[in-house]
């Protein structure tokens, strides 16, 4: 088995791979983590930043919304975390209930104003589905249904991490290799990677 060596990058190792004439009857497939600039994502950090996103983009289009709750959210997302710090859930659900309620206010107060515009629709199509999924999330949806970020949609979590810290949700990869016979694993990943290096 090829390992890459230490100081040498991915790409480089792929390209000496490359290189070689390696028979292509057995592939030995490798999956791993990749991680990704993502903080802890905390429901009411992410209602906070999805109606955050679709304000400065109504303002960007010259859209006039009946309110944005700008003021009363960033307070409402520091009351949220203190009392979950506190371990004042009661309290921290409630802000976070207002959160999510002036989220859902600034979707529809959008949808309103853009319905019959195909180009203001498209304009907005991308970021009113990241939020409507954030809206519309529970703590217990199955894998893939979650939204860890919004700036990366396609990111899951494979373990949590502290709300500070870039760690916790990330993408998986998969590395395929021409080699010994492979061992079995019974990853999503390996599947991918086994369909993309037979097309490769």
């Amino acid at each position: 088995m090829i390992h890459a060596a230490a100081g040498v990058g991915l790409t480089r190792w792929r390209q000496q791979l490359a290189r070689r004439s390696l028979a292509r009857s057995h592939e030995v497939v490798d999956t791993t983590a990749q991680e990704k600039n993502v903080a802890h994502p905390t429901d009411a950090k992410l209602a906070y930043r999805a109606r955050e996103r679709l304000v400065k983009l109504a303002k960007k289009h010259g859209l006039k919304l009946r309110q944005s709750h700008v003021r009363v959210g960033k307070k409402a997302l520091i009351k949220q975390q203190r009392y979950a710090h506190a371990k004042q859930f009661r309290r921290a659900r409630r802000e976070l209930r207002k959160l999510k309620t002036w989220l859902g206010r600034v979707i529809r107060d959008i949808e309103r104003q853009i319905a019959g515009g195909k180009t203001l629709q498209d304009t907005f199509r991308r970021e009113l589905w990241k939020a409507r999924r954030v809206l519309e999330q529970k703590p217990r949806d199955g894998k893939g249904q979650h939204v860890y970020a919004l700036h990366a949609p396609e990111v899951e979590c494979i373990g949590k991490g502290k709300s500070h810290k870039a760690a916790g949700p990330q993408p998986a990869r998969g590395l395929a290799v021409a080699l010994q016979p492979a061992q079995q694993c019974n990853t999503s990943t390996l599947r991918r990677a086994c369909t993309a290096s037979a097309l490769g």
